[in-house]
């Protein structure tokens, strides 16, 4: 990260619809609609002319250089070529099983050219244009956060998003009013959704922001123990008062607690695949830290964490939980076939279009 003293107002502007975009994408319904969409497209296109204009205010066009950009590339390249129009005999040279189905779909207009390898041309475009909302976030992120106060403001939107999605959704699941802002839920009643219609969506947001938040945690936690030891000589009753009186021991006890928060709220979201995965996350970040860090360093605050999330989760009806997760995949579990449903259509998409695909945003179509 660079060092430099002098903040420009552009880089300000820029962090600032950063952090912007992070905190209202989830609160649009999971962002889902199409209107979400819409605006954070919009957002994404406002970001990258104030980046142009900072790159005209500073003078110098600085890229950072990554193997992504290629993968980006390729990709996006892929989903042009889909929406190209070719002649029947390329289409059916190219992809066989394109041609195939433009001739049972449309068998009158068997003989035309003009057809491309997207069987819906529409949700490629529309595919392209989310894309490319993620594709200028990534590329203004790499390219202008670099500075400490930078990463450090991200990160607390990102833990400041994910603790009002979980406290949220607490409030709307046991006070009984199971809305989201003022639509009634439909889905999931048992479950804490936040301001999500689906409890995957949820747990998979609040699972990524978990290892973040115990980052800076941990961060914070190191910082101040390099202050604490700067002080060896004093008594542990001064060293106490000490910590006592500094504002990061305070910050690190609401770090905890918001890691606490969000750990349960993954629970309670009864998402099976969203509970495996916040476990596993749990424990690829311990053995990180561990090689990082020293395993003894920070086992017993790992295990505190880890107890406290249990205990909290006891307390507030760790049965609710057992019993949501007690529907286990079997051949009654309408959950479980629809997951089968959709690895044999995935199966059945790969065999009949094996090199080009159906067209980017196909999928959700070919599901159904």
């Amino acid at each position: 990260m660079s060092d430099e003293p002098r903040t420009n107002g552009f880089e300000v502007l820029i962090v600032a619809i950063l952090c912007a975009m992070m905190v209202l994408s989830p609160l649009a319904l999971g962002g889902v609609a199409p209107w979400a969409r819409g605006v954070l497209f919009l957002m994404s296109v406002v970001l990258f002319a104030v980046w142009l204009m900072a790159v005209a205010r500073w003078g110098e066009l600085r890229v950072a250089r990554s193997s992504v950009w290629f993968f980006i590339a390729a990709l996006f390249g892929l989903a042009f070529v889909q929406l190209i129009p070719l002649s029947p005999a390329a289409l059916r040279a190219v992809s066989p099983g394109a041609s195939a189905t433009y001739a049972q779909a449309l068998p009158a207009a068997a003989g035309l050219g003009g057809r491309g390898l997207s069987l819906a041309p529409y949700a490629t475009r529309a595919e392209i244009t989310r894309l490319a909302t993620l594709a200028i976030l990534f590329f203004v992120v790499v390219n202008t956060v670099r500075r400490r106060w930078q990463v450090v403001s991200l990160i607390l939107a990102l833990v400041a998003i994910g603790s009002f999605e979980a406290l949220y959704g607490f409030a709307e699941q046991f006070s009984g009013r199971q809305h989201i802002f003022s639509l009634p839920r439909q889905y999931h009643l048992q479950a804490v959704t936040g301001t999500f219609h689906n409890k995957n969506h949820f747990a998979g947001l609040l699972e990524m922001i978990v290892p973040v938040c115990l980052g800076l945690l941990f961060a914070v936690a190191r910082r101040s123990g390099r202050r604490w030891r700067g002080s060896g000589g004093a008594s542990p009753r001064v060293r106490l008062a000490a910590a006592l009186a500094s504002a990061r021991i305070y910050q690190q006890i609401v770090l905890a607690a918001l890691a606490v928060v969000l750990l349960v709220a993954i629970f309670f979201s009864l998402s099976r695949a969203g509970i495996v995965c916040a476990v596993a996350s749990l424990v690829g970040f311990a053995v990180f830290l561990g090689v990082a860090a020293g395993f003894r360093r920070y086992t017993v605050a790992m295990f505190l964490i880890v107890a406290t999330v249990l205990s909290v989760a006891a307390g507030m009806g760790m049965e609710l939980v057992i019993s949501g997760l007690e529907d286990v995949p079997s051949s009654q579990s309408t959950s479980w076939m629809d997951r089968l449903d959709l690895a044999r259509s995935a199966l059945g998409c790969i065999r009949d279009y094996p090199l080009v695909g159906t067209g980017l945003g196909r999928w959700a179509w070919w599901a159904v």
